[in-house]
């Protein structure tokens, strides 16, 4: 069965002023996760660079293990880039069901979610390649 299209000049006032609060809304959403996301990203960053540079230092965590800052860090990053990625996708995917599919990709929030989701990535990266390579 086929759906039928209903474009947004064919709605009433208030229908339309409800899917304009409703898209509102979403953003909203995405972008206190995107705050977030940058929030963990940061945070885990930051842990691991000065539990490494305590642990290099030898100040007093001689009982911490040498790859603790990496694992606390590797955590923290993962648990701020995996939900962003499935809240975008989420996004995208309730963009579609309105109807609002024409730019998806151009909207500037999918975008910075995006960016933020590629920075996190690359912070793995370079945490798990300084972590093995050059140990």
């Amino acid at each position: 069965m086929e759906q039928e299209t209903i474009k947004p000049e064919e709605l009433k006032l208030s229908d339309r002023l409800a899917l304009e609060r409703t898209l509102m809304a979403a953003d909203r959403t995405l972008l206190a996760w995107v705050r977030t996301s940058i929030s963990f990203i940061g945070f885990g960053f930051t842990i691991y660079k000065v539990l490494d540079s305590l642990l290099k230092d030898k100040s007093g965590l001689m009982m911490m293990k040498d790859q603790t800052p990496r694992n606390i860090g590797f955590f923290l990053i993962l648990a701020g880039v995996i939900p962003l990625f499935f809240v975008m996708l989420d996004y995208i995917r309730g963009l579609r069901r309105m109807r609002k599919s024409e730019g998806v990709y151009r909207n500037p929030y999918v975008i910075l979610a995006g960016i933020v989701i590629l920075l996190g990535c690359y912070l793995l990266t370079n945490m798990l390649l300084n972590a093995f390579l050059l140990r």
